[in-house]
């Protein structure tokens, strides 16, 4: 119980900053607004944990300078999408008043994020040039601050004039996830989140990147192509703003290393004959080949089937999910599921936090899910075996036609011989390569990470 609260207290942990240098930078910087302001919803992250939305219209860069210092944000967002009333935009659903869902507009950008940037400059540059060979001009690249680039470009193809508001931003998505196609396509690797939402947020040009402290920055085409990172970060702007330094938050860093050192405390006290000990072959929900990006997966142990198929049936329906599978493995009736649709890990959260799984810990402390594949082994004998795959629950065909699912995942699906749909929008990349992990005493003690051909179920 004691190392129990210590825990408690540690993942509560949190330290104030100092924002003298950020409202100083916001007094005196030059300021960026995108086409017609007035129309465009701004939100504002105080901390990784408050956000505000903006209340009032801001229609020049004097508004947003007064509202910059009023409440020195560490993250300053904006709608790509103009709005009739953008004050208080939120899901598709969401009206606080007859005019908060009316669209006017929808802002043509791609956000291209590598843990690389390198590959995110050469990814940058193969958009610009498939795009420019389809006619579309290109209007502004932005540094995003950390691990790529913003690509804006004008939209040839004229907004409609429909009157039915919903059929209008429909319209919008469609068009979108079209051209997305086009350029998955031809090769493109990209996180299409941010250009097929119309209700996406944008980090604002010239406004800080909290977690490198660099400011997010406009770049010329010839740059891009010509310079090289290190020439490119040199005329970027990084303010020496507390907590942030070379791309490390110490805040987070000082947070982890405590968790770690009680998580090895609470294993040293436990008994040694504590969990299993065994090795097995594991694969990750993380999406490879774009930012942030995962499948949602669920593990259920003390439910049971009609309980845990009425909960995944309702996430099913209430989050747009594709084709649910199924597995059991045979362990205290332990189950567990998964849809290939992605999603960004916020949303990610979210879904968790609706699904009475046993791995929702993921609310407070983000970490990729890793679920085995194929039976445990002990001393060379099997003790469990495979988990089996024992029910497939159906989406609607329009939910698995319009949703972008993960080309490796789908990979995995016909590696495992279960029946996996005909999804026509793939993305990310189609490899995946998994872990064989050595389990001792219920912690894991090493992973090695394999192709599938080395797998051995």
């Amino acid at each position: 119980m004691f190392y129990y609260k210590i825990f408690c207290f540690i993942n509560n942990l949190k330290f104030k900053k100092d924002i003298t240098v950020l409202k100083e930078y916001y007094k005196n910087s030059d300021l960026w607004l995108p086409e017609s302001p007035e129309s465009r919803h701004f939100r504002f992250f105080l901390s990784q944990s408050k956000v505000i939305k903006i209340k009032s219209r801001i229609k020049n860069t004097d508004d947003l300078r007064k509202h910059l210092i009023k409440y020195t944000p560490i993250t300053v967002h904006y709608s790509i999408s103009r709005w009739e009333d953008p004050t208080e935009i939120g899901s598709k659903f969401y009206k606080k008043n007859k005019n908060s869902g009316i669209i006017l507009g929808n802002d043509l950008i791609f956000d291209v994020d590598n843990p690389i940037l390198e590959k995110s400059r050469l990814e940058s540059l193969k958009i610009i040039d498939l795009m420019n060979k389809w006619g579309y001009p290109l209007k502004s690249i932005m540094f995003s601050g950390k691990k790529g680039f913003h690509i804006e470009f004008i939209d040839i193809v004229p907004d409609p004039k429909i009157e039915d508001n919903i059929i209008r931003e429909e319209y919008f998505v469609n068009k979108r996830k079209d051209l997305i196609t086009q350029l998955c396509n031809n090769g493109i690797v990209m996180d299409h989140k941010i250009t097929i939402n119309t209700r996406a947020l944008m980090r604002l040009p010239l406004t800080i990147n909290s977690a490198t402290g660099y400011i997010c920055t406009p770049i010329s085409l010839h740059d891009l192509r010509t310079k090289s990172l290190k020439e490119l970060l040199s005329n970027i702007q990084r303010l020496n703003y507390t907590g942030v330094a070379d791309g490390v938050d110490f805040e987070n860093s000082l947070i982890k290393k405590l968790r770690y050192s009680l998580n090895s405390k609470i294993r040293s006290l436990m008994p040694k004959s504590y969990g299993l000990t065994y090795d097995s072959y594991f694969f990750i929900n993380k999406v490879y080949g774009l930012k942030e990006n995962y499948i949602p997966v669920f593990r259920y142990n003390d439910m049971l089937l009609p309980e845990v198929l009425k909960t995944l049936k309702n996430l099913q329906k209430k989050f747009s999910l594709t084709d649910i599978y199924l597995f059991r493995t045979n362990v205290d009736d332990e189950y567990y599921a998964f849809c290939i649709k992605t999603f960004h890990k916020s949303k990610i959260i979210k879904i968790l936090k609706d699904s009475h799984s046993s791995n929702k810990r993921i609310i407070y402390s983000f970490k990729p899910e890793f679920m085995r594949i194929s039976p445990k082994y002990s001393n060379q004998e099997k003790i469990v075996a495979c988990p089996e795959l024992i029910k497939i629950l159906k989406s609607d065909k329009e939910t698995n036609n319009n949703s972008f699912v993960s080309a490796a995942h789908k990979n995995l699906l016909d590696n495992l011989k279960a029946y996996s749909y005909n999804y026509p929008l793939v993305h990310g990349s189609p490899n995946m390569n998994y872990y064989h992990s050595f389990i001792v005493n219920g912690a894991l003690e090493r992973s090695v990470l394999l192709p599938w051909k080395d797998v051995k179920l």
